[in-house]
């Protein structure tokens, strides 16, 4: 199939899994939903597996370590700060913050990687990215169709954790990690990231909150195999296939999808400081992608692309 149809296609399963998020937080705390959906995504990756034979992955503990820790930092704690996020701000809005995602990446890269240095255009686009976000921050735009309040402040904060948390362990992941096969490393991250966090689920489950357990369910079940399994599968498809500018496209794709199912599904709505406010982000994204004269690669790809590929041994 063409490129374009696998970016729209994984666009789609991040975006309405953010706006779906939104449904089961009425039924469900953070926590258990995102524990609930963690362990469906799970099911699925270890059904696709056995399915496709693949094997146990190898008894390495400079494998395992890393990749247990960087399950709870890069997979747990940015899910359920995105998830506790969408209380109090739309899942447009927080689509549109999760597109600084390369501003963070960047920045780690340079703490990180010798080779990965800033140069005065990746401080531009991260500074204009940055601006955009803020601006949006600083109106304390919900867009809910609700009155500013210092809870979308918090909002704004979990996200940035989100991403921090998220892009750190990329790039942490590139450097300790490299030679060891992705489909090993996401297989050990998944399996940490839910079981760290299905002893708060058993805690806290409580299914007498649950009004509409049609709903609820659903929620939890579209989030795990649409929103999580889904969605990085096809992104994955997309780097390996098609190459990291176009698994980087996605993330333009994903707060058009995640707005206009916010406002058909989830009574959210869109304003003019949300399309200032991406615009921005878009611009200073763009200037992070942007081609340098010594380095002919884009950012996202120097950043990323060794992170997916499975080694050559």
């Amino acid at each position: 199939m063409h490129r374009s149809f696998w970016i729209i296609a994984s666009a789609v399963c991040f975006g309405t899994g953010l706006t779906v998020s939104r449904l089961g937080l009425a039924a469900f705390s953070p926590l258990v939903y995102t524990g609930l959906r963690l362990l469906v995504a799970l099911g699925a990756f270890i059904v696709l597996s056995l399915a496709q034979g693949r094997r146990v992955p190898p008894r390495d503990a400079r494998l395992w370590i890393p990749a247990l820790c960087l399950g709870i930092t890069g997979t747990a704690l940015p899910m359920l700060s995105i998830v506790s996020a969408l209380q109090v701000v739309s899942s447009g809005v927080a689509a549109i913050i999760a597109t600084c995602g390369p501003a963070f990446a960047v920045v780690f890269a340079h703490i990180a990687l010798p080779d990965e240095k800033l140069t005065a255009r990746k401080v531009l686009g991260i500074a204009v990215a940055v601006v955009g976000a803020a601006s949006l921050a600083l109106q304390r735009e919900t867009g809910l169709g609700t009155a500013p309040s210092q809870g979308n402040l918090l909002g704004y904060g979990l996200l940035a954790i989100a991403l921090a948390a998220s892009h750190a362990s990329l790039v942490l992941t590139r450097k300790y990690l490299r030679d060891y096969a992705l489909s090993d490393v996401v297989r050990i991250q998944s399996l940490a990231a839910t079981a760290v966090l299905v002893p708060f689920v058993i805690r806290g489950l409580d299914l007498e909150r649950v009004r509409d357990p049609g709903m609820a369910w659903f929620s939890v079940l579209f989030g795990g195999i649409v929103g999580t399994f889904l969605a990085f599968s096809s992104r994955f498809h997309v780097l390996r296939t098609f190459g990291a500018t176009d698994a980087a496209a996605i993330d333009y794709v994903v707060p058009i999808v995640a707005a206009a199912g916010g406002v058909i599904i989830a009574d959210e709505t869109v304003t003019l400081p949300m399309l200032a406010g991406v615009c921005a982000i878009f611009a200073g994204v763009a200037l992070l992608q942007g081609r340098s004269p010594k380095k002919p690669q884009k950012v996202f790809e120097e950043t990323f692309v060794s992170t997916f590929e499975e080694p050559n041994s």
